[in-house]
């Protein structure tokens, strides 16, 4: 354990932390919450003792890889990596808070969860697994305690102890890890693993979460692996047909036949079942009632649907000349040109048989390609889908590299426009140029693109859209360029609405989970090709759309 002293210091920048609760335990760890006393934010600390660890290169190699392995990691649902260091008696690693503790603290509170409530978590769980395997990850230690869950009740997959990246030729490993109650018949067998494993262990957490207990959890270790070799689990009657369906198919004992994670969404589980937005806090202590909760989003959803269009033909823009009348008309605003959303993603096929292509002429089809968030050092960065990089500073400079490479705009408070070659950059200027072309290395070396975009005309040099607003909401990033353009990316199913303004209309264009691009006038939008999912994101963004045209105002407020 820790030494018995309020603070810990990491040796390498200087920094203290303030040491408080004891958050959580395990055979080789302990993990603390600690407050940065620079900047005052709250962190995880977890200390792995030296003096616990044999002395040969193998144990404190593996906690090396840990470390390395997580720090590698960014995803949404994974817990957030913000660093590492040691002294002589421990290894540190500083990691989000997860204010709500893990799924088992809730369980032992709970004893099971409701099938809306799995649903909720399990898309989550998913979604962490599918990026780990995106990137060669097998995590190999899935279980209830090992999912996380932060201030907002979302989980957070933590624990990369056993993890291990599989190299390019690589596709099996045979090494024997993980919690007894969790382990794929596979990795007891000793003929090899991969994947499949994280699929079957959360087939594990499904069933504990609804019944309350592992599968195959018995008080004898040997004979809970013989019930893992022989398959040998129940279901309780009260389970749902479709819940018990997919348990089956994710605990098959071929891991040939368990399902991918990219198909488990499609499955009646998830396709026919209440889903809820978001869990209250109530949760945690007692079982909420669904029935009042599904009545209330089905009326929101259902809501009369209007263009956006009237709104943001004005570009969302509200100028000093603007803001008396802006006061007097702001509830009709509200309550009228933003009373309802749009209609509907159609399908690619009738959207391409629907465009009005002398009206569509006016739009530039660009949108968000990347984004990169360095705020806490330099600013925020973003991609644009035909090829331009454009990075709001922290000191509200704004600065875009055209997608030849060969021209710059810059834009700050003191100047107007100011727009150079990559070859005369002035020196005044030459550290952001240089943090320009770092932000955009970055993103084409290390992230994948948003969509697939049709093909567009890349941007004049004169007129690349500049990051005017972005911030981040508990499921979405929202970005608005100064353009007019608002996206809005949701976290959860990484699809992405984006609405650019023209003169009499508006351009909507829906990016779905498989980065696939639709694009629509909103004056042609109709009702008989309605989606609901979509529909509920529109209505989100109506929402969002209040909150820019509230920081706009408070920006230009602040320049009276």
């Amino acid at each position: 354990p820790l030494p018995d002293v309020p603070k810990v210091i990491d040796n390498g920048n200087g920094r203290r932390y303030f040491r408080g609760r004891l958050l959580g335990k395990g055979g080789f760890a302990r993990v603390y919450e600690v407050t940065d006393m620079s900047t005052n934010k709250i962190y995880a600390l977890k200390v792995v003792p030296k003096k616990r660890l044999s002395k040969s290169t193998k144990e404190y190699r593996k906690i090396e890889m840990e470390i390395e392995l997580h720090r590698t990691l960014r995803h949404h649902y994974v817990v957030g990596f913000h660093g590492s260091f040691q002294d002589e008696m421990n290894f540190y690693i500083l990691l989000e808070l997860c204010s709500r503790k893990s799924l088992v603290q809730m369980l032992k509170t709970r004893g099971k969860l409701t099938e809306p409530e799995v649903r909720f978590f399990m898309q989550q769980a998913i979604e962490a697994c599918s990026y780990l395997h995106e990137q060669r990850v097998i995590h190999r230690d899935i279980k209830v305690g090992n999912f996380f869950i932060n201030s907002n009740m979302e989980l957070r997959l933590g624990d990369f102890g056993l993890a291990v990246r599989l190299k390019p030729d690589e596709y099996k490993i045979r090494t024997m890890c993980g919690t007894p109650n969790y382990i794929a018949p596979e990795v007891l067998s000793k003929e090899g693993h991969s994947y499949e494993v994280d699929t079957w262990a959360l087939g594990c957490v499904m069933y504990t979460m609804l019944v309350g207990h592992p599968p195959f959890e018995t008080k004898s270790l040997r004979e809970t692996y013989r019930r893992i070799r022989n398959n040998d689990y129940t279901i309780p009657s009260r389970v749902s047909d479709s819940a018990a369906r997919l348990i089956q198919r994710m605990l098959h004992a071929n891991p040939e036949n368990r399902p991918k994670l990219s198909d488990i969404f499609s499955d009646d589980f998830f396709a026919k079942g209440f889903l809820p937005n978001e869990l209250p806090l109530t949760c945690l202590c007692g079982t909420p009632k669904w029935s009042d909760y599904e009545k209330r989003s089905t009326a929101d959803s259902k809501k009369e649907h209007v263009l956006l269009s009237q709104a943001l033909n004005r570009k969302l823009r509200i100028n000093a000349d603007e803001k008396e009348e802006q006061e007097q008309k702001s509830n009709d605003m509200c309550n009228t040109k933003l009373q309802g959303v749009a209609k509907p993603l159609l399908s690619r096929d009738d959207a391409k048989n629907h465009q009005n292509n002398k009206d569509r002429e006016e739009f530039a089809e660009v949108f968000i390609a990347k984004w990169v968030d360095y705020s806490n050092k330099y600013g925020f960065g973003a991609q644009l889908s035909d090829g331009c990089v454009t990075v709001r500073f922290n000191d509200c400079s704004k600065i875009a590299l055209a997608s030849d490479k060969r021209s710059i705009c810059y834009r700050d408070e003191d100047q107007p426009l100011l727009r150079f070659s990559t070859s005369y950059v002035p020196s005044n200027l030459h550290s952001k140029v240089t943090l320009l072309t770092y932000f955009a290395n970055y993103m084409d070396k290390h992230l994948l693109k948003g969509g697939d975009p049709a093909d567009v005309i890349p941007s004049h040099p004169d007129s690349i859209p500049f990051i005017d607003i972005w911030f981040r909401t508990d499921i979405t990033m929202v970005m608005y360029l100064s353009n007019g353009a608002m996206q809005v990316n949701f976290f959860k199913d990484h699809t992405k609405v984006v609405l650019i303004p023209g003169e009499d209309n508006a351009l909507f264009i829906y990016i779905n989970e498989h980065r696939e691009s639709t694009s629509r006038l909103l004056s042609e939008l109709n009702q008989d090709t309605v989606s609901w999912e979509v529909i509920g994101r529109l209505i989100y963004c109506k929402q969002v759309l209040r909150k820019v045209m509230e920081v706009i105002a408070d920006e230009e407020n602040n320049h009276l």
